[in-house]
């Protein structure tokens, strides 16, 4: 019994282990994020595969190889940016983005800074970068266009993105500058005049908030939701657009955003869906932010809790369904928890927005399959070891010690094989052993199961019931003449309110006698009884019974006629 309960116990107790270290890994990887670069991974593919179409009023104007071709090395003439605006004032454009740094003065042409200037002014529309200011790696202040630039345009805004540990570019932050956020971010600039009720959904930090003048302050951080791969929005080269190459329908009422796409000299960067593909221009990643801030939408990554409840709650669902499942439903269930880890984040990001990091809840479906498999495995191991080691013990039916020739194999496995294959010879030996005890019997057995069929008989039972298969020996002991005072089941007498074992003795027909004994025969299994019945052919007892009471019935008349007077 003490050997039972510590059975019981160990499985369960190291199922309990087992969902604990599962569960504690899958939440500390959540919390404290040792999975990041796989959950980064695994965002950037779901945005990837679930894009959504840009505006079509956002139009990049890029400044390319064909239109460096044309107009002529870079730096061009800052008459040409102004004819560039002057165009599309024309053509009425909603606003101008130029993502160029104009913070030095023309040397060639002194004067054609004050066209561009008059240009902006008159325009009223355009939206100019400002940058950090760097010695080395330290930031020392920030670099604004010129003041005549600076006082001409609408207003100005940071271009800077944020990049992961891992170098990809997946975030902005709307508000930033030296000293205090005070600049919007330069798409959050660009919407501020297209659309200002909709930017008064960004407000600016309250004044004096995070103020150290030596430092670069940075507010309001948000995770970019981009459109698409490099090349979604509608592209013109700045060449076409002078030219007045491109229609000014195709024009009228944009939002046009100038920037460089030129191989060399291009500020582009990596972003979660560039893919294998070539990095993003900052340009189209300025159209994304934008697009994004006036649609209203973003990524909003949740708590790392969420992650690790996520993952606590699959990883116990798991190990309950594993405790009960077989193996084959375990490593479904396993690959179904983990999936769905995969699906509640890819659809709330699609649906909703959120984020929380799969990853840990991934990870712990993942281990708690094998883990707890190798578990129930080693237990199963000691068990059969155990119980074939106790078979290799008992020896053969005749108390021989079971022996194989050769010595121990040194591999575990090999061990195991050896003592199966000794224990299944070990069960066909007995099997024989019981078949040739039971067919040299002086008596008929039959042995019946639970469901009233025939497993067991010997030649000695066939020959007195006279039947010669399982079907018929049944048919021919339900037809003997039972006492009527017996109770029945099943056409045969039910002892199963009796210990023991109960004698009766049949006449099947006037010539023969038969002592039948019927005892019921209990399983562990199942709570109704088999039934075993011996049968003793007592055909010869009756027969001297009974010459010996005619010899005694006749002897005392021959005694009388010998002593007979004469």
């Amino acid at each position: 019994m003490k050997s039972l309960s510590a059975t019981v116990r160990r499985p369960t107790f190291e199922w309990f282990a087992v969902t604990l270290l599962c569960s504690l890994l899958a939440v500390l990887s959540a919390t404290e994020g040792w999975l990041w670069r796989i959950d980064q991974t695994i965002y950037d593919g779901v945005l990837s595969s679930w894009t959504r179409p840009p505006s079509e009023d956002v139009v990049i104007i890029a400044i390319d190889d064909a239109s460096l071709a044309s107009i002529g090395r870079w730096p061009w003439s800052r008459r040409i940016h102004a004819a560039l605006i002057d165009r599309a004032r024309e053509v009425d454009a909603a606003a101008v983005v130029i993502d160029l740094l104009l913070d030095a003065p023309s040397r060639d042409d002194p004067e054609a800074d004050a066209a561009l200037a008059l240009s902006m002014r008159t325009y009223g529309r355009v939206v100019l970068p400002l940058t950090q200011a760097t010695t080395g790696s330290t930031l020392t202040g920030e670099v604004l266009p010129l003041e005549a630039f600076t006082n001409a345009a609408a207003t100005l805004g940071h271009g800077q993105v944020e990049f992961d540990p891992d170098g990809i570019a997946r975030s902005v932050y709307l508000w930033e500058g030296f000293g205090a956020a005070r600049h919007p971010q330069l798409a959050l600039a660009l919407l501020q005049t297209v659309a200002p009720e909709l930017a008064r959904r960004y407000p600016a930090p309250p004044v004096g908030a995070g103020i150290d003048h030596q430092q670069w302050q940075r507010a309001d951080w948000l995770r970019m939701p981009f459109s698409g791969p490099p090349g979604t929005y509608t592209y013109y080269s700045y060449r076409a657009v002078l030219n007045g190459e491109v229609p000014p329908e195709a024009l009228r009422g944009k939002v046009l955003l100038v920037g460089a796409t030129a191989a060399g000299m291009a500020d582009a960067v990596p972003t979660p869906t560039s893919g294998l593909s070539r990095p993003m221009p900052g340009v189209e990643v300025q159209a994304n932010v934008f697009d994004a801030l006036r649609r209203g939408v973003a990524v909003m990554p949740l708590a790392p809790w969420v992650s690790a409840a996520v993952a606590g709650v699959l990883v116990v669902g798991l190990m309950l369904s594993l405790l009960y499942a077989s193996p084959r439903t375990g490593l479904v269930a396993s690959f179904v928890l983990g999936g769905l880890a995969l699906l509640l984040a890819a659809f709330g990001l699609h649906l909703g927005g959120w984020w929380f990091g799969p990853a840990p809840a991934v990870l712990g479906c993942m281990l708690a399959y094998p883990l707890w498999s190798w578990r129930r495995l080693e237990s199963a191991h000691r068990y059969l070891d155990a119980e074939l080691i106790a078979l290799e013990r008992e020896g053969t039916p005749l108390g021989l010690p079971i022996n194989e020739p050769g010595h121990s194999a040194a591999d575990p496995l090999e061990q195991r094989i050896r003592i199966v294959r000794q224990a299944a010879q070990h069960q066909r030996d007995v099997r024989r052993f019981i078949a040739d005890t039971l067919e040299h019997l002086p008596i008929g057995v039959v042995v019946i199961d639970q469901l009233d069929r025939v497993i067991l008989h010997n030649e000695r039972a066939r020959h007195l019931l006279r039947a010669f298969r399982s079907d018929a020996l049944l048919v021919s002991l339900r037809e003997l003449p039972w006492p009527g005072y017996l109770p029945m089941r099943d056409g045969l007498p039910d002892v199963s309110g009796f210990s023991g074992t109960r004698q009766f003795e049949l006449s099947p027909d006037k010539k023969r006698h038969l002592l039948v004994s019927v005892a019921d025969l209990f399983s562990e299994s199942s709570g109704r009884p088999g039934r075993v019945i011996g049968l003793a052919d007592v055909t010869a007892m009756h027969e001297a019974q009974r010459s010996r009471e005619d010899t005694m019935h006749s002897c005392p008349m021959i005694c009388a006629r010998r002593w007979r007077p004469s």
